[in-house]
């Protein structure tokens, strides 16, 4: 309810555009009408209303002076495959996602929900709460940004727990949600140790494929991801690096490749112009020994 209605000259402008700020943003009514007879004034008229949506309504709590029964009502009808705790008042409803850090980072779409005890991600598809948290255990919450693929910025919440490492979710109003639980100090993230184009040597039936991706060292853990892909195709933990070497391969980028291998016995063939500087990075941060095929 931010902005008000206004006039508009619009001949494209139909009912369904009133309806739509009506439900999203909702519209305040403050009229004073006076009638009269003859130019006799006879009656006054003084009326002040809000008119929006359910769910708008909910949000800023404009329905605490109905009574209990039809509150539980509104409440059932637009949650209705979601279990909500004897006397669990709904505030808040929007799209979201929550990151799951381990074993890599991973977003779960869904619909996050707050409520006077807890905020929660429920998927409607699997009716299932796929993350939850009590009110009590968030201290605040962040805007942070991280930029994606194409260079653009992508906005993140940040959730600081009392008893546990923050978590990071994804909401289509997160002003609307950190506004409501209160500002946290923005949390400082290392920087990446080096991060650029890579080619991964990806291994197929029909035979090995050199795709185009982005290579990470953050966090003492290295990723490749495509653009096109869900979840890191290469991801492991830098202490578990077993070995790093420049090998001869015909790749996109050189004649050369870096060749590393895992603890799990997992190898991979990435190539990069600068490929010397991952095996230099590689080398540093695993604290592995070089093995005399760096070139």
């Amino acid at each position: 309810m931010s902005e008000p209605l206004r006039p508009v000259s619009d001949v494209r402008s139909s009912l369904s555009d009133l309806v739509e700020v009506l439900l999203n943003k909702g519209v305040l009514l403050n009229v004073d009408l006076l009638i009269s007879v003859a130019d006799i004034p006879l009656i006054g008229v003084s009326v002040k209303a809000a008119v929006a949506g359910i769910e708008t309504m909910l949000e800023y709590g404009m329905m605490r002076d109905w009574d209990a029964q039809t509150r539980a009502w509104v409440q059932r009808s637009i949650s209705r495959d979601v279990a909500f705790e004897p006397g669990e008042e709904l505030l808040l409803r929007m799209p979201g996602e929550y990151e799951e850090p381990e074993p890599f980072r991973t977003w779960h779409p869904g619909t996050l929900y707050l409520t006077d005890r807890r905020l929660f991600l429920f998927r409607r598809d699997l009716r299932k709460v796929l993350w939850s948290e009590a009110r009590h255990e968030i201290e605040g919450a962040a805007i942070e940004h991280e930029t994606a693929m194409t260079g653009e910025p992508l906005p993140r919440i940040r959730l600081a727990l009392a008893h546990r490492p923050s978590v990071r979710l994804i909401a289509s109003r997160p002003e609307r949600l950190v506004e409501i639980l209160g500002a946290a100090t923005p949390e400082r993230v290392p920087a990446p140790i080096l991060e650029g184009k890579l080619w991964y040597l990806e291994p197929r039936a029909g035979g090995a494929v050199w795709r185009g991706g982005e290579g990470r060292i953050v966090h003492g853990q290295f990723t490749w991801k495509s653009p096109l892909d869900a979840r890191p195709a290469v991801s492991f933990r830098l202490i578990d690096l077993v070995a790093a070497s420049l090998v001869e391969a015909r790749s996109p980028s050189g004649p050369r490749a870096l060749q590393i291998r895992t603890a799990g016995g997992d190898l991979a063939l990435l190539a990069a112009s600068d490929v010397g500087r991952w095996l230099e990075a590689l080398h540093f941060e695993s604290g592995i020994l070089r093995d005399g095929t760096d070139g």
